[in-house]
Parts: C-alpha cells; structure tokens; sequence
C-alpha cells in the first residue's frame, strides 16, 4: 500500500534546531551525512555538531518519541570511514529517539550508489513498519506491529535545501535557537574571502612531461590572513563552447530567461532541486550553463538518464540507456555514468533522438562546486603574494577552467578570482618551531609542505635562532618531467631549512637501497626508519601527510606502523595503538584526497 505522511520537509542539518524548521513536531528523522575530514561533519553541518553532538548538557530524552534512520557516506580510502554517521547515530539514540531501521554506510571508493539504493528499497518497509506500530521500535531496529496513523516525516540531510512547506511561527519554547542563530551568525562570519588577482604563473613540468602542474601566483590585498595548512576554495565556471553546443542541442537561446520553478506555465521534475539555492533571478540559460551545474555526469547520473529515456522514441537508444540504468551493471556498462569524464554534452551527442526539457536536465545535475587547493606559499615571507599548485586533471572542471585563466593572462588581460579561505585547523604546524618535523607529499602533495618551510625559514630569520630538524620526503615518476619545486627545494636544503631531503622515483632508477629500480615515498621511509622511530618517539616530532589517499597513504600509515612494531619490538597491535595515540595528540596529521577537478 502507499506510503503517506501529512507533511514532508527537507532541509540541512544546520537548520536542525532553528524555528524555521520546526523540527519538533515531526515523529521521523532521517538523516544522510558525509564525513569530511578526518571524521568532522560537513559544513552545513557543523552548527548541527555544536549543539547536538558537543554539547552534553542536552536532557536525555530530548528526542523522546522520535524514530530515526541515518544513512552515511563516505569512502574507506580514509582512516575514519563514516565516522560523522556513526558519532549521530550513537548520539541521537543517547537523547532519547528510536532508530527504526540500521544505518547505511555507502562507499565512495567502490561506489556509494551500491549501497544508497538498496538502503533507500529497504527504508520503505521500515518506514511503513515504524509508522504503523503502536510504541517506538526497540533500539535494535526491530519493529512491531500495529495501527497508529502516520505522522509528519522530515528529512535532514548535509546537502539538502528546506522545501517551500509553510513555516510555523511560534515555535517559543525553543529556548537555545536565539543562541543557535549567534553561532551561526558567528559561524558565517568566519567564512572569508577576497579578491585575489593573478599575479604571475609558470609551469613547474617541463612540456616534454605528459603531466601539466602550474604554480599560479596571486595578489592579495595586505590584510589577509593565512596560516601555513590553509587551503583556498575556487569556484569554476564551464568552458563556453561547451555551454553554446549544449544551447543547440536544446535548441535554446542562451539569452532567454530561465524562470522559477513555480513561475506559471512552468513544468518541473523536481521543484525542490539544489540549484534553486543556487540561483539569484533574473539569470538566462546560458548563465545557467556557466555558473551554476556541473556538466559532468557522476555516479549519481541515473536520475538524469532516466529523463533522456522519457524522451527518446528509438529502441536502440532505449535499449542502452535501460541497461546503463539497471544496477546489475554498475560496473560494466553503467560504469560510465560513474566515469568523471562523462558529461551531458556526451550523452546529448550520444542520445541524439532524446530531446528532454532543458529545465527538466537542469534539476537534476550537480551544482558547480569550490574546489580547494592548499595554499603553497607563506604570509610571512611574502605578505601580498598567495600562491598555489594544480595538476590539469583531463577534462577535470576547475583545473581546465584554471588553466583557461591563465591564458588570458598571458594575453594580456586582468584576471580576478574570489578566493574563500578553508581554515584546516587539523593541518596545523606545531607553534613551537624546534619542534622536529617529517613531511610526506609525494607530487602535488608536497604544496602545503612549501608554505610550512618557508613560514619556519621566515621565523629563523627574524629570530636568528635555527628550526628544528625536517625530514622532507617527496616522490614523482621521474626525475626530468616530474621534480615540481626542485630549485625551492634544493634552496631549503642549501638554507638548512630541510635536515634532510628524500626523494622516490617511480618510474626510474633511484640512489639508496632501492637503487636498482623505481620506488616510492613509503620506501624511502624504510631506508631510514631507525632515525624516524626515534624522532616521532623519543623526540616528538610531528608527521604529515599529503596526497593520494587511494595507495599513497594507505602505505605509509601500514609503514609507520611497521616501523613501530620493528624497532620497539611490540605487536602489531600496540604498534596501531601508538599511531592512534600520535593522531589524538595532532603529533600525526594528513591532508588527503581521492580524486581531484
């Protein structure tokens, strides 16, 4: 039988405990939260975390009388998998709400669709049993059977928007949202950005290297504030042949105004789409194209394929998109929709006879998102000058646009950015500058690392007092195409900045004990790793690591683990629980990722 509920509201987890919300008088929660990080909650989350997760002040039933389901994603490329799912998980069920159905933990690394739909097939049964028992499901999940009417559900969730429901007015008893509305105030207040103009650039690889990385040199205004760690957001706009193409093949005009989903005479899939936050009217389709979707198809793509289905009257079209469409081939045919190079000029070009509404793809495709990259130079030694590194990711959407600017630039023209900083208070240096450091950045990695060195190279200048030691191991796959930074680096060496500098090569030969062919930052660190145990154990230094999350960090969490347990002769267990204990005393800190645009 249909499912039905009075009222649905979807809305963000910050606007959890706000009047706006009313979140109080609905009987289900569910909630879908990524872990970003090293296990925090995403931004839109964070007020959220403050007052539900942090504060324990919260009387125990709190939520008494709520039934609730969580569904997490995140990606096991990353020590703390799920980890923002399960702390509210725990953590609703300690103020007093009854979880009505197990908590779903998808897998970005192998494809969160694999477990986001079958967890959305079951939800519904769940849903249907929970909402028809007669007292709250045991904590289990297990529910029992009876005849009690539905009532409101509500959906929170890290990326959703609030629907156009009617708001309550007097919700009053609400005795902390006045000081919720501070923090988020406050919260938004620490949210910067400036416009930065470009500066200067150069190519750190030579054009006979089949990888481009760029260093991109900005002005900045004197008053910005950055620390060594920070990294800076940057939004991107799509290439504006690729936007024109599109325009024809929806035979649109580019400049014809795109409407609001409620305006009159407007037909829309999905009126609560997150590019409406987005949006700030009057803006044209053309705009549309340019600012505010993603024109790569991602894995989530399915719904998008689904429109072209409803349009499309050949068979053979059909065909390929119903098999592209089933789950079954999630890894065969429909691995192209998981395929970041897809994109909606691709599947216009390949599903020619498809001839959807414009508005109607436009609801269900991602919106442009900031990139971060971290920031490569130091406030201290060039106050002005804020400067980072990108590699050209092949029709990756912010490199490539990044790239496009540069050009200009290199044609004269002046090219202005917002830049939003992204404070990462997990990536932090120690404030004590003898404290002894080992950093690991294999390729592009090794940026953050730049600014670390020339913030300590900065203080012992105007201190005269020498930094502690620094053991810098950087990896490439050879030493002529793919050394980026070499003279900074070897300039950091001849400056007694870096103790000592270790450098892998992949793809060829090496000097030291894996001379004989190519190797990798996690080898070079067994070379030394008598002199590495004895400076994070005995001499508290401090590692980080920065890079590819998919192999590179992996390894080289197993080789400091390995190197404790060999040197101190423990188990491997003890070995596990020292690291861990290095990473609840920010002694080990990493800044990684699994794929970068």
């Amino acid at each position: 039988s249909e499912l039905h509920f009075d009222e649905v509201k979807c809305t963000s987890m910050n606007d959890f405990d706000n009047n706006r919300t009313g979140w109080r008088k609905f009987t289900f929660l569910l909630f879908v939260c990524s872990t970003t990080g090293d296990g925090e909650f995403p931004d839109n989350a964070t007020m959220f975390h403050k007052f539900f997760i942090r504060q324990k002040n919260h009387p125990d039933d709190l939520l008494a009388g709520k039934k609730f389901a969580v569904l997490g994603l995140g990606d096991t490329n990353y020590s703390r998998f799920c980890q923002a799912a399960k702390t509210l998980d725990r953590r609703l069920e300690e103020l007093g709400a009854a979880r009505f159905y197990a908590r779903g933990e998808a897998d970005d690394a192998y494809g969160l669709e694999t477990v986001v739909e079958p967890w959305i097939d079951g939800l519904w049964a769940a849903l249907s049993r929970a909402a028809a028992a007669r007292h709250p499901p045991h904590p289990s999940g297990t529910a029992t059977t009876g005849g009690a009417s539905e009532r409101p559900l509500t959906a929170i969730s890290e990326s959703a928007k609030s629907t156009s429901t009617p708001q309550p007015r007097g919700d009053t008893s609400d005795c902390s949202s006045s000081a919720t509305q501070r923090a988020l105030r406050k919260d938004a207040d620490t949210v910067r950005s400036v416009t930065a103009r470009i500066a200067s650039w150069e190519r750190l690889t030579p054009e006979s290297s089949d990888n481009t990385v760029v260093l991109l040199n900005f002005d900045v205004p004197p008053a910005t504030q950055w620390l060594p760690g920070d990294a800076v957001s940057i939004l991107p706009s799509n290439d504006a042949a690729e936007v024109e193409e599109i325009l024809r093949h929806f035979e649109c005009a580019g400049d014809e105004l795109f409407l609001p989903p409620t305006a009159n005479g407007v037909s829309s899939l999905f009126p609560t789409a997150p590019i409406y936050d987005h949006i700030k009217y009057p803006i044209t389709y053309r705009e549309i194209l340019t600012h505010i979707v993603s024109l790569r198809i991602h894995r989530a793509g399915k719904q998008i394929l689904s429109v072209f289905l409803l349009h499309t009257h050949d068979p053979a079209e059909q065909s390929l998109l119903s098999s592209w469409m089933m789950p079954s081939n999630a890894g065969k045919a429909g691995a192209s929709i998981g395929d970041s190079r897809l994109s909606l000029l691709d599947l216009l070009r390949k599903f020619h006879s498809s001839k959807p509404p414009f508005r109607h793809v436009m609801e269900y495709l991602m919106v442009l998102q900031r990139r971060p990259y971290s920031v490569c130079s130091a406030k201290l030694a060039s106050p002005t000058t804020l400067s980072i590194c990108f590699k050209v990711v092949p029709h990756g959407v912010c490199t490539s646009w990044l790239q496009r600017e540069c050009a200009r630039f290199a044609a004269g023209q002046q090219v202005e950015m917002t830049l939003c900083f992204r404070p990462t208070p997990e990536f932090r240096m120690p404030q004590d500058p003898q404290v002894p450091l080992i950093l690991i950045g294999p390729g592009t990695g090794v940026a953050p690392f730049v600014a670390f060195l020339e913030h300590r190279e900065a203080i012992a200048r105007q201190s005269g007092i020498p930094a502690g030691e620094v053991q810098l191991f950087f990896g490439c796959r050879t030493n002529a195409n793919d050394y980026i930074f070499r003279d900074k680096l070897s300039s950091f060496v001849s400056n007694k900045v870096i103790t000592t500098l270790h450098v892998a090569f992949s793809q060829e030969a090496n000097s030291g004990f894996f001379w004989y062919g190519g190797c990798y930052v996690q080898d070079k660190m067994q070379e030394c790793s008598h002199y590495l145990c004895e400076q994070f154990v005995h001499r508290n230094a401090h590692v980080y690591v920065c890079g590819d999350a998919e192999s590179m960090a992996r390894d080289v969490h197993r080789v400091l683990i390995d190197i404790v347990e060999q040197h101190l002769q423990c188990s491997t267990y003890d070995a596990t629980s020292f690291i861990q204990r290095m990473i609840d005393e920010g002694r080990y800190q990493r800044d990684i990722w699994t794929s970068s645009q």
